[in-house]
């Protein structure tokens, strides 16, 4: 049986890095990682969006969904 994915939020990302964290330094945490504390900081932060290291170390994916919608203007 194959388990299906789970979709996150990138707020979902930063509460499960916040709960991983816990009691740790951002700087001991960040280290964990291997990222800097900054990075860590800019993140929670909403200065910038988890990247590569960071959703490997939680093994977590990412991907982008495109949008179409088409609009219908009367004449």
């Amino acid at each position: 049986m194959t388990k299906k994915p789970v979709t996150m939020t990138e707020e979902e990302v930063i509460q499960l890095m916040k709960a991983e964290q816990g009691d740790s330094s951002l700087r001991d945490f960040a280290k964990e990682i291997g990222v800097t504390p900054a990075y860590i900081s800019d993140i929670y932060h909403g200065r910038r969006s988890p990247g590569e290291k960071v959703l490997q170390y939680f093994n977590i994916g990412k991907s982008r969904r495109v949008i179409v919608e088409y609009v219908f203007y009367r004449k």
